[in-house]
């Protein structure tokens, strides 16, 4: 931070230096708002945190120096450009051996991009381009990404509200690493097409959040593999209420919130893709299509055996649901149809419940505001939860009988508001 705030300098001295040490030139210029020349950067041996925010909140930049290094050391250019917001031109960056987080957020906000920089690369590090053009918001124009060996949060939050973004990089990997492609187009609400995706090896979080808000989208990519990961498609196109289509999902086994909210506010999907799961684990189809208002048919969902909120808010919010699917399973767990058709306001029937024992919340708020609904379902069980069945129908305004309710023995709020409002 050697010339930080220095608001009247201009022209900065020169810095002949080939060889690096770590911080070196750490916030050196930062904040120095009418520097308009760089200094020559001949330096070929970086050192870690070299570079970072040398030029941050430089507003005057508009041309950056040359970074010859073909060698990276962890985090050298983090921040370097942040926030320099009359920026245009990008350097090249030839580098081929990146280190951990080299490039991070090193042009975050830099508002007047237009084109983001060459990458040769194509042995990643972890997080190495993680933030970089962060609500770079003009950027139109990428350049392929040819790295097929990635590394953990390689790709995360790259383009993260780059509104301008149309058409995104090739993605050729075929093995991915955890949270790799996360938020990467995150918010890129020009994005109308997605890259192939081509991996059949995923890894926790690799794709959740990686579509998100990207409201011109129509068409979703697909996804061939048939091993999924904790996280692994968690919110991935949530809120992308031009898609009209979904992948076919394959995988017979569910994994922790693998599929949690992926397809949330997709308001112009009709039909939900099937989902041919046995095996489910704990919030695996928790709001996948919550507030999908489009949403007319529901898949099948033929599995005995619960686990924890797996169908937690699975439908909540689906305007246009008519019919709710089969629920054969006889082995519940906690909040495992808790809110799942809340407010689903075209629902007429109910589906049959066959359990006759229950886990705690498992039906609470499940046909909640439900206000067509005009049959509820037999309800079996004998040996009762704390709130299991807590609002189940509360504000079902069309019920004019309530179902039998055979238990003897009671639990905590079991039975709490069961029918408020009706």
């Amino acid at each position: 931070y050697m010339f930080y705030g220095c608001s009247n300098l201009t022209e900065a001295n020169t810095l002949p230096a080939t060889k690096l040490e770590s911080s070196c030139y750490h916030g050196m210029f930062y904040n120095c708002s009418n520097l308009t020349t760089t200094p020559d950067l001949h330096a070929t041996e970086l050192a870690s945190n070299c570079y970072e925010e040398m030029f941050g909140y430089c507003y005057s930049l508009t041309t950056a120096p040359e970074l010859p290094a073909t060698e990276l050391a962890s985090y050298c250019y983090g921040e370097m450009f942040y926030n320099c917001s009359n920026l245009t031109t990008a350097p090249e960056l030839p580098a081929t051996k990146l280190a951990d987080s080299c490039y991070k957020s090193m042009f975050r906000g830099c508002t007047s991009l237009t084109e983001a920089p060459e990458l040769p690369a194509t042995e990643l590090a972890s997080y190495c381009y993680s933030y970089m053009f962060y609500d770079c918001y003009n950027i139109t124009t990428t350049h392929e990404l040819p790295a097929t060996t990635l590394s953990n949060g390689c790709y995360n939050c790259m383009f993260y509200g780059c509104k301008s973004l149309i058409k995104p990089p090739e993605l050729p990997a075929t093995t991915l690493y955890n949270d790799c492609y996360s938020y990467m187009f995150y918010n890129c609400t020009s994005l109308t097409e997605a890259p192939e995706l081509l991996s059949t090896k995923l890894s926790y979080g690799c794709y959740r959040y990686m579509f998100y808000g990207c409201s011109g989208l129509t068409e979703s990519p697909e996804l061939p593999a048939t091993t999924l990961y904790d996280n692994c498609y968690s919110y991935m196109f949530y809120g992308c209420n031009k898609l009209t289509s979904t992948p076919i999902l394959e995988s017979k086994t569910c994994k922790n919130s693998c599929y949690q909210s992926m397809f949330q506010g997709c308001t112009s999907l009709t039909e939900a893709p099937e989902l041919p799961a046995t095996e489910l684990a704990s919030n695996c189809y928790q709001s996948m299509f919550h507030d999908c208002t489009g949403l007319m048919f529901s898949p099948e969902l033929n599995v005995y055996k619960l686990k924890n909120s797996c169908y937690q808010s699975m439908f909540q919010g689906c305007t246009s649901l008519t019919e709710a699917p089969e629920l054969p399973a006889t082995e519940l767990a906690s909040n495992c149809y808790q809110s799942m058709f809340q407010g689903c306001t075209s629902l007429t029937t109910a589906p049959v419940l066959p359990s006759i024992t229950l886990a705690s919340n498992c039906y609470s708020y499940m046909f909640s505001n439900c206000e067509k609904l005009i049959n509820a379902p037999v309800l079996l069980a004998e040996i009762l939860a704390d709130s299991c069945y807590q609002s189940m129908f509360q504000g079902c305004t069309s019920l004019t009988e309530a179902p039998e309710l055979p238990a003897t023995t009671l639990a905590n709020n079991c039975y709490n508001q069961m029918f408020y409002k009706c």
